[in-house]
């Protein structure tokens, strides 16, 4: 039951912080989004106007884990999503959140260049970031 639970909050948090991060986008890095949710998360657009597939990941810097410690976070990547954007030279939005649920730190990468595996540690793909 308490999988459920988590999985729950866990959704209901990743909602939230694909909203921040399409207004990231929009406002602050004067991207123009569109939503496309047959697919992927949204069609972004730069200056270039040249729209590109983008799929939104989002994980907490710290995660408490079952034994009630805490490790890092971890984004959960889908197989049918990845396929569709390396297909498409689509971008992966990777967004990381601090306990008070604000961006720390956002990030966007090709998924051409993102080896796939089902959870990928926050740190794994901010590192230069994050020392």
């Amino acid at each position: 039951m308490a999988g459920n639970r988590v999985n729950k909050v866990a959704s209901h948090n990743g909602n939230n912080h694909e909203k921040e991060i399409i207004e990231i986008l929009n406002n602050q890095l004067h991207f123009k989004v569109e939503s496309d949710k047959e697919n992927v998360d949204i069609i972004i657009t730069d200056s270039s106007n040249k729209p590109v597939s983008g799929e939104i990941k989002t994980c907490q810097k710290w995660q408490r884990n079952s034994k009630g410690t805490f490790r890092h976070g971890r984004f959960i990547l889908d197989i049918e999503q990845d396929k569709y954007l390396k297909e498409h030279n689509g971008v992966y939005i990777f967004g990381v959140f601090d306990q008070v649920y604000k961006t720390f730190q956002l990030r966007i990468i090709p998924a051409n260049n993102i080896e796939f595996k089902r959870a990928i540690n926050w740190i794994r793909l901010f590192k230069k970031d994050s020392e």
